[in-house]
């Protein structure tokens, strides 16, 4: 009756963890704790079903080893020392025999886990791309030893990229290039912050930053606009004054006036403006053909060659000499 329980108990154990022959194997061969799956190994084993669940993969010969060396069921299972492992460096093996069917089952030698090198490839590239923040440069594809580094917005040509996430420079030194972006994604990432409008003598700004980096910033300048004059009145000059241009700014104002010479006067031919006479004088002028203004003024001789104080003079001598005679005539 013992004997019965004992043989439920084992396989209600295995049942509970989740046992069939995969389900255990499973279970066993994950579980390398020791002494945890004694219950389930031994009842696989009395169900006969531990060699076909070993033949099958599901459960390890080392792992039957392990909880056989770790103190299973000592009425069942007789554990024999393993050999002492060998000058050329084999691990110990271990065996175990099943006393009730005379079977000894030994476990394969374990072996030191050798450490597997990740083989680096580089493949050819080229372009110009631009560091998005401080970024360290090193002498090798392995990131093994740091010789310098390069501030956010360094622009770099590379030549190559490794299979471990590396750009390779054109000065042969390796930079991570997840911290880098092309010329052309960094030039489209500039937004602007802030801007100052250029004026008709000030020069204006716009400040950008960039969205890859928003620490970096640049800021170019806008040249000043310059004025813009429109004519809003004129003076014509004349003979004797200047004339004049007034120029206002149709953006800010500004005015300035431009001036121009006096014409100067135009002088035309000479005219009679007052007739001369037998014994009075005449007078004629010269003016401008533009404005009329007399510029040259003389006197036009009588008509008369004679002055007219002397004509009366030989008039009255003429008289006299009349009378003179006259009166001798009488006399006689």
């Amino acid at each position: 009756m013992k004997k019965y329980y004992k043989k439920f108990r084992n396989i209600a154990c295995a049942l509970m963890v989740g046992v069939s022959v995969v389900g255990v194997g499973n279970v066993v061969y994950a579980d390398t704790r020791p002494g945890s799956l004694d219950n389930a190994i031994d009842a696989l084993r009395e169900e006969g079903l531990l060699d076909e669940a070993i033949a099958s993969g599901a459960v390890s010969q080392e792992a039957v080893a392990r909880e056989g060396l770790a103190g299973g069921d000592t009425s069942t299972t007789t554990n024999t020392p393993a050999e002492a492992p060998s000058d050329s460096g084999e691990s110990a093996s271990s065996s175990t025999t099943d006393t009730s069917s005379g079977t000894v089952t030994t476990a394969p030698p374990k072996q030191e886990k050798k450490k597997t090198e990740v083989v680096i490839t580089e493949s050819e590239a080229s372009g110009k791309f631009v560091t998005t923040t401080a970024v360290d440069l090193y002498d090798t594809n392995k990131k093994s030893n740091k010789v310098s580094a390069l501030d956010a917005g360094t622009i770099v040509s590379i030549t190559a990229e490794t299979s471990n996430g590396l750009f390779k420079t054109e000065d042969g030194y390796y930079v991570d290039k997840t911290k880098c972006v092309t010329v052309d994604e960094w030039e489209a990432g500039w937004q602007e912050t802030e801007r100052t409008d250029a004026t008709c003598t000030d020069a204006g700004s716009v400040t950008y930053n960039n969205v890859n980096n928003t620490e970096i910033t640049k800021t170019d300048e806008i040249p000043a606009l310059g004025h813009s004059y429109d004519v809003t009145d004129t003076k014509e000059p004349t003979c004797t004054e200047k004339g004049s241009t007034t120029y206002t700014c149709g953006r800010c104002g500004d005015t300035y006036i431009e001036e121009t010479d006096a014409l100067g006067h135009q002088e035309g031919d000479w005219t009679i403006v007052k007739e001369p006479r037998l014994f009075s004088k005449g007078e004629k002028v010269i003016k401008c053909t533009v404005c009329g203004e007399v510029l040259k003024t003389e006197t036009v001789e009588q008509t008369c060659l004679l002055p007219l104080p002397v004509v009366i003079a030989i008039g009255v001598g003429i008289v006299a000499i009349i009378a003179v005679v006259v009166l001798k005539k009488k006399k006689i």
